[in-house]
């Protein structure tokens, strides 16, 4: 080979390279299709996710009529105020406050603002959660997504419904038909209080 050909070979080989990284560069350019960016999931509401955010909250059950309300107080612990006055399971209504700032948008709906299909003009439960800054948060849900992974929200103020992860949902929901209330601790009596005899047992 030589000394022409070899520059020739050179300069088609910068020639393919740069050809190349063009394409690759430009992938409309060779009639792909771009790869899309998938953004980070979004939460539904942008709070702490704990309790320093979330003062008190309320989930409405439309459908049995019933309300769940609890709050944090000052000092660190829970009280339940709806549907009835009452001492809450701590853990049980801590892992509800967190979940309050770990809901998870999987799908904004833009082709249509038409909620009729979604179970959102008389939705099944409302959801409302005052912020410690003084903000107030609201929520209708609607019908379960056909898959059965989210339910159909629209957030006040907003006229598009998004589709929200049913894990963690799911926990909050449940709270007006189930709250927390914590255990009583069992009341000692004397059949009870170890080594004493039954009583109307005679002894030995």
């Amino acid at each position: 080979m030589n000394r022409r050909t070899t520059v020739i070979l050179l300069i088609a080989l910068a020639v393919l390279g740069t050809i190349a990284y063009y394409l690759n560069t430009n992938p409309e350019a060779a009639g792909k299709t771009p790869t899309p960016t998938v953004a980070a999931s979004e939460r539904l509401w942008e709070v702490a996710s704990g309790t320093g955010e979330v003062k008190a909250f309320s989930v409405i059950d439309n459908v049995n009529n019933v309300t769940f309300t609890a709050e944090y107080l000052v000092g660190g612990a829970f009280k339940i105020y709806a549907p009835r006055v009452g001492e809450a399971d701590q853990q049980k209504l801590n892992d509800a406050y967190l979940t309050m700032g770990a809901l998870y948008i999987n799908r904004t709906i833009t082709e249509t603002t038409d909620l009729t299909d979604f179970g959102l003009l008389q939705p099944d439960y409302t959801i409302v959660a005052t912020t410690v800054d003084g903000r107030t948060l609201m929520a209708s849900v609607g019908k379960k997504s056909p898959t059965g992974s989210g339910y159909y929200v629209l957030r006040s103020g907003e006229s598009n419904a998004v589709v929200v992860t049913s894990y963690g949902l799911d926990l909050l929901l449940a709270l007006p038909m189930n709250p927390p209330y914590a255990t009583p601790a069992p009341v000692a009596t004397l059949e009870t209080i170890p080594g004493l005899p039954l009583i109307g047992t005679p002894p030995p």
